[in-house]
């Protein structure tokens, strides 16, 4: 409130909301006017500035619809393995010997808990197979392996759209950060590579180049070739833009 005050440049009225707290609360303007040493048509005055501010001043910035993301897992390391922990969930019951009265609620929440349960089963086992080929890109930081859902899918017996269904807005935590199933999937570049791996391996080609003559794509684009890696001078230029490196003129501008 002393900061909405001195924005309107009630000085006065900070010092009577300091100095007559009290008197505040009792509506007691008499003997504030003594402590301020007006009189109580000012301390009015004063009591009215305070009505001014607003006692939620940040109550505008407020999100309407606040939505909570809770992870389905946790992924932690051991002895340089990925190990799936589900979030714990509440422990429902239900009385086996209901009043005939709730015999219809029963089944309907027994329904609920094996859909629940079989929903539960089929993204562990999902996120099973993921971990199992991407272990090594979330233990090391390195690039994610190709992998598809209708990958997963052909492993687990399972049509790609209930993987795509499965996974959506789904998240686990790992390393203190949340992070979207959806994103352990990363598409087929070349060679069976990802986009992350080739571009890790556009990378590592342009580290060993000259800074006085820096490849082009098409110089890139053959380097690889030499790697048995089969990819385009366009697919070369478009993953190269997409991690945000330069093109070779630009390069050689920057180490000049």
């Amino acid at each position: 409130m002393i900061l909405q005050l001195q924005r309107f440049g009630y000085q006065k009225a900070i010092e009577f909301l300091t100095v007559c707290e009290a008197e505040i609360l009792t509506h007691d303007w008499q003997k504030a006017a003594v402590k301020m040493a007006c009189s109580p048509a000012e301390i009015l005055n004063y009591f009215h500035q305070l009505q001014e501010c607003s006692p939620a001043p940040c109550a505008s910035y407020e999100a309407a619809n606040v939505q909570w993301i809770l992870p389905e897992f946790e992924v932690r390391v051991e002895d340089h393995h990925c190990i799936l922990e589900s979030i714990e969930e509440p422990n429902l019951s239900l009385d086996q010997q209901p009043p005939p009265a709730l015999r219809q609620a029963l089944q309907e929440a027994r329904f609920f808990l094996d859909a629940l349960s079989q929903r539960n089963l089929t993204l562990s086992l999902i996120m099973n197979e993921l971990l199992l080929i991407q272990e090594n890109a979330l233990i090391h930081h390195q690039p994610l392996r190709a992998c598809q859902k209708k990958e997963i899918a052909e492993k687990l017996g399972l049509h790609p759209s209930t993987i795509t269904r499965a996974v959506h807005d789904k998240y686990f935590l790992f390393e203190g950060k949340l992070l979207p199933i959806d994103m352990l999937f990363a598409s087929f570049s070349a060679n069976d590579l990802s986009q992350d791996e080739l571009i890790s391996q556009i990378r590592t080609v342009i580290a060993q180049e000259s800074s006085d003559f820096p490849l082009s794509d098409l110089q890139i684009m053959m380097q690889l070739q030499e790697k048995q890696i089969q990819c385009s001078r366009q697919l070369i230029a478009k993953l190269r833009r997409k991690a945000g490196i330069p093109a070779s003129y630009q390069r050689k501008r920057i180490n000049s």
